[in-house]
């Protein structure tokens, strides 16, 4: 019987400390990516990396500013709470897509800079050359 009563005063400890460590090393992973830009943007993902870091930001926020009142106080039924659900689902849509025209920007980038992947050189001809295949 003591374990089951357990479980309701065990869960807030357990959400709340569990959000402030992932708020606590987003928010710091987030700085060394500001303040490392010009180390890090070498980095043929790093903007990947970037926009994933400030999607799970914002995941976190909303956490804090809707869920977590939810579950631990009760609080919630009010219509700011229906407004800003709406509004997240739509920002992280649009986050998403984001993420995702960035990741295949970066991707076609790198595919062009690695040499495996260059076309081939034309002869002076104007024909192809007939190793054609992925050069390493």
């Amino acid at each position: 019987m003591a374990s089951n009563e357990t479980v309701p005063l065990i869960f807030p400890i357990v959400y709340t400390t569990a959000l402030t460590i992932g708020s606590v090393s987003v928010t710091f992973f987030l700085l060394i990516l500001i303040y490392g830009r010009k180390t890090f943007n070498e980095a043929p993902f790093y903007q990947i990396i970037y926009c994933l870091v400030v999607v799970d930001l914002l995941h976190l926020l909303q956490h804090w500013i809707q869920i977590f009142p939810q579950q631990i106080f009760g609080w919630g039924g009010f219509p700011f709470s229906e407004w800003l659900q709406d509004s997240v689902i739509v920002f992280n849509h649009s986050l998403n897509s984001l993420v995702f025209l960035s990741m295949n920007h970066t991707v076609k980038t790198v595919l062009k800079s690695m040499p495996c992947f260059r076309k081939a050189k034309r002869n002076r001809s104007g024909s192809q050359p007939l190793s054609l295949s992925m050069r390493f």
